[in-house]
């Protein structure tokens, strides 16, 4: 399996031997599921699949529930369903008469650290390793569509117009504002880059503009297509960006993600720095540190979302308190004593692992397991890499095939991660995204290559914050009775009415709530209606 090369989930059987290998990809951009049942194992790309069989079983997994809530997704090998397992990316499992067992068979850290080079060798490194990425991944002439939004999306176009001779297609998605764009929002919107990128490479590019009830529409299919894994809705583009795609006869599609393994950002910087602070001081006392975690706690919920250095001190404070380890998630949910209160005192109770941590003990393992000298940043960008596969990516791969297009990632492919992983963290450092940046030398102008990146933030924070307390209740007023028995109903409310007052923007920790109803509603109660729910919760 350590050649496999590609994006790709099978089967073999061994006959001779009566045993049966489910393997998944080494980035894991396809998934697998499977289920045992006596001597049978149902397995499928799928979760709704398996739920075809009247054999699988619709009861929910509390462990799962519980890492759910703190990481948006649920993470392998566990599902929201008991009955069903998946597969982490670069994973196989052996299953035969004695039964079940899981191995790795890849990991990027088992690169050695490439020293002592000029940043040139990097750069040409990198730049044609990732030629080689997109050139093996890339369809034939026009079929091809980069979904584009900040520079990582913009590498890929500019090394597939190199590669595809016919052209590519360039796809730009942005939301409106209540009231259209204003001044301020037109100096960074996405699509005046998308088209500016478009033109300089020759491609054919496409565009839309989200208003709130095609938001609704695409959330909606996210619940019906996407999230039958659970995770916390993406929100936006994945769905519309993919039938755009279709429509314009692409039969093949890049996202730029995830590029992180080879950017510098501010998340291991703030981690490193309190590392180097706080870490000599992991042996005080002990009621120091519960000091230390119980601060931690009583700040959980009294952070705006994009305050990263306060969530990363408050986070490092509470782990290093707990003895847990330091780094867990860019941007969690309902973590410590947010998640206990908000939880049925039964169901943390019954939990193994009610705090999650086992599943980053089982990433940091792996990373120390595979580089024993690894730095801080070997475990921030592992644990990223692994997060962001299993929930982002999860759902532009969804959205893609419900439109009959081939969902690729060139970010994932073996040989560039695993330089990733081997370029010392100073190169990588010497700017934002100085790898990224400097292989499009020649190929794509300063101006966009160095812009500064909208996304959806100013339109979200704008109507989709203010609309989630309504959705909340909504779903929460007609939910099965056995679903919010597994919660404290009052601290529900509580934390609605304080994202709702404008105190606190709590939309990390309200969103993978609303994302475990809408996935009931859907996928226990078998109901078919979230497009309605959600045209009412948008409706002006």
């Amino acid at each position: 399996f350590r050649m496999i090369d590609g994006e790709c989930a099978f089967a073999l059987i061994d006959t001779s031997a009566r045993r049966l290998y489910l393997v998944r990809d080494a980035g894991g951009l396809r998934g697998l599921y499977y289920a045992l049942k006596g001597d049978r194992c149902i397995f499928a790309g799928r979760p709704k699949a398996l739920l075809a069989d009247s054999s699988v079983g619709r009861d929910l997994d509390e462990q799962a529930l519980c890492d759910y809530l703190t990481f948006l997704y649920t993470p392998p090998p566990r599902t929201i369903l008991k009955g069903i397992r998946k597969l982490s990316p670069a994973e196989f499992v052996c299953i035969d008469e004695r039964g079940a067992r899981r191995e790795k068979y890849w990991n990027p850290l088992r690169a050695a650290v490439i020293e002592g080079r000029k940043d040139a060798y990097y750069v040409e490194a990198f730049t044609e390793k990732l030629k080689e990425a997109v050139r093996k991944r890339s369809g034939s002439d026009g079929e091809l569509a980069v979904f584009m939004g900040g520079i990582d999306s913009a590498a890929l176009a500019g090394m597939a117009a190199g590669v595809v001779p016919g052209g590519i297609h360039t796809v730009t998605g942005d939301m409106q504002l209540p009231g259209g764009f204003d001044a301020e929002q037109d100096d960074l919107v996405d699509l005046q880059y998308g088209r500016e990128t478009a033109k300089v490479l020759g491609a054919t590019h496409h565009e839309f503009v989200l208003d709130r009830k095609d938001l609704a529409r695409d959330i909606a299919f996210e619940v019906d297509s996407c999230m039958d894994d659970l995770s916390a809705p993406h929100l936006v583009f994945p769905a519309t960006a993919a039938r755009i795609a279709r429509e314009n006869g692409a039969r093949v599609a890049f996202v730029g993600e995830p590029a992180l393994q080879y950017s510098a950002g501010v998340i291991p910087v703030v981690i490193k720095h309190l590392a180097e602070k706080w870490w000599p001081r992991r042996r005080l006392p002990g009621i120091v540190k519960r000091l230390m975690a119980w601060t931690a706690d009583r700040t959980v919920l009294r952070n705006e979302p994009d305050d990263i250095v306060f969530i990363f001190r408050r986070e490092f404070w509470r782990n290093l308190g707990k003895g847990y380890p330091v780094y867990w998630i860019h941007k969690p949910g309902l973590v410590g004593k947010a998640k206990r209160k908000v939880l049925a005192e039964d169901v943390w109770r019954r939990c193994a692992d009610p705090e999650s941590v086992g599943r980053i003990r089982l990433l940091h393992g792996e990373v120390s397991a595979n580089r024993p000298d690894a730095s801080v940043y070997d475990y921030v960008y592992f644990t990223d890499l692994m997060n962001v596969t299993d929930h982002a990516l999860r759902f532009w791969e969804t959205a893609c095939a419900a439109n009959d297009v081939e969902f690729r990632a060139p970010y994932l492919d073996r040989e560039l991660v695993e330089f990733g992983f081997a370029t010392p963290y100073s190169v990588k450092a010497l700017e934002s995204k100085f790898l990224i940046a400097k292989s499009m030398k020649g190929i794509l102008p300063d101006e966009i290559v160095y812009r500064e990146k909208a996304g959806a933030a100013v339109a979200t924070n704008a109507w989709v914050v203010p609309a989630m307390p309504g959705i909340l209740r909504q779903v929460m007023r007609e939910a099965a009775p056995g679903l919010l028995a597994l919660f404290r109903r009052p601290e529900l409310e509580r934390i609605i009415k304080l994202h709702e007052e404008g105190r606190y923007n709590l939309q990390y920790q309200l969103l993978p709530l609303i994302g475990l109803f809408l996935w009931h509603r859907r996928w226990v109660e078998g109901k078919s209606d979230i497009g309605d729910l959600l045209a009412d919760c948008f409706s002006d």
